[in-house]
């Protein structure tokens, strides 16, 4: 068994490389591409960005990029994360640079847990116990702190390559301090899991309401040919991707057509305890949120979608 045996890479344009890390065919039901992760190589003429780095289940992907990717081995190699979930910043301090949002600090501690990232390989690697006890021996050691070097990428920011410029542009709901970065002169992005088939939305109306705003500025942002590269996915996402999951997030906040939504199984042994989550399906684009949103926040439910709408206006002034 060897380190880089778990990427491939394809070639998107000449300074743009997709690299796919993953440690066994997922058998979860239901969890998709989620057991494979997508990291993207951006050559720009000073600078290499690295677009997430995966679980970092082994020290290989810096490694792999350059023995597969013709890089000048002197430019600097730097880690840019969409958000810090272990199977994103995994494998971020191989790099000479690490940069994210500052939305993600309230739970860097607990996003870059070398414990937890080993627990969560063992659904990645479908419980393949040859695969977990070389990743256990070969694993990135490093991990984020408040003591590893780290740059801040905040909304609007441009992150300059050298000829290839990236743009921030804050998408809060995946996580706190979610993050796409936009190629805007050759209208494409890399949306990490902020963009995906499976959306997770977590808190309350405030918080779901927030993301709804964000979304809506992407959407404004965005040429109508942009394509988004996802954390996960396999296909590219167009903007009619956005417009589902705006119309998916609507039917949460308005609590319609949710009489069939499915609880989420929980996957991870290491989930920390919270309400239950369920599933909401519109088109190909799944959403979860919490059980506890109409429930707990809302006791109204009962009322016409007319009277929620109406009454989400007055409190949340929408």
């Amino acid at each position: 068994m060897d380190a880089l045996q778990f990427f491939v890479h394809e070639k998107i344009n000449d300074h743009f490389y997709h690299i796919t890390e993953s440690y066994a065919p997922c058998r979860d039901p239901g969890f998709d591409n989620g057991s494979t992760f997508n990291i993207y190589v951006i050559i720009g003429e000073e600078k290499i960005a690295v677009i997430d780095t995966g679980l970092g289940a082994t020290d290989g992907l810096r490694k792999y990029i350059e023995q597969n990717i013709g890089l000048d081995p002197n430019k600097p190699m730097i880690a840019l994360l969409g958000h810090c979930h272990p199977d994103h910043c995994g494998a971020a301090t191989l790099f000479d640079e690490v940069h994210f949002n500052s939305g993600e600090l309230q739970t860097l501690d607990w996003d870059s847990d070398i414990e937890r990232r080993l627990s969560d390989l063992e659904l990645f690697a479908n419980y393949d116990q040859e695969i977990i006890e070389f990743c256990k021996k070969h694993y990135v050691k490093g991990r984020i702190t408040e003591s590893y070097p780290y740059y801040l990428a905040e909304d609007g920011d441009i992150i300059d390559l050298g000829g290839v410029k990236l743009t921030v542009v804050l998408l809060p709901g995946h996580s706190q301090g979610s993050v796409i970065y936009w190629n805007q002169e050759e209208h494409w992005a890399c949306g990490s899991d902020s963009v995906q088939i499976l959306n997770s939305y977590r808190g309350g109306f405030d918080e779901l309401e927030k993301y709804r705003r964000y979304l809506k500025r992407a959407i404004s942002l965005f040429p109508e040919d942009i394509q988004i590269y996802s954390g996960h996915d396999r296909i590219v996402h167009t903007k009619g991707t956005l417009y589902l999951m705006l119309e998916s997030l609507e039917d949460i906040l308005c609590g319609r057509n949710l009489s069939h939504d499915i609880p989420k199984p929980p996957r991870f042994a290491m989930t920390k305890p919270g309400p239950t989550m369920l599933i909401h399906r519109l088109g190909h684009i799944r959403s979860s949120y919490s059980s506890e949103l109409w429930h707990n926040s809302h006791p109204e439910n009962s009322m016409s979608n007319e009277e929620l709408i109406e009454l989400l206006i007055q409190e949340k002034g929408l």
